[in-house]
């Protein structure tokens, strides 16, 4: 599991950046292009729309600038279990989700 965190963070390179506790950090622009990115090269391309994306980036914490903890964002990814995957979302404040650069 801590492989495919590191690989996440390797990934999204210079769009995410260190906050004061060093938490990882992706505006939420950059993450929604990052996205569009990976899933324009896999077989989901198909298979996932734009109300897709937007649903998993309203999952999504962020900060009053726009910026959302990629450690969070890669543990509910890899999470196996639908259960936790839920109660990792509703425990999270959200604000109103952000709109995805077309």
């Amino acid at each position: 599991n801590f492989q495919k965190h590191k690989h996440l963070e390797q990934s999204l390179g210079s769009n995410a950046k260190r906050d004061a506790l060093n938490n990882l950090l992706i505006h939420n622009r950059d993450l929604a292009q990052f996205l569009k990115g990976v899933i324009n090269k896999t077989t989901i391309r198909n298979q996932t729309t734009h109300r897709d994306l937007e649903s998993f980036m309203n999952a999504l914490p962020y900060n009053n600038l726009g910026y959302t903890d990629v450690g969070f964002m890669s543990d509910l990814i890899f999470e196996k279990d639908d259960g936790k995957q839920t109660l990792m979302i509703e425990q999270k404040f959200r604000r109103i989700p952000p709109n995805v650069v077309e």
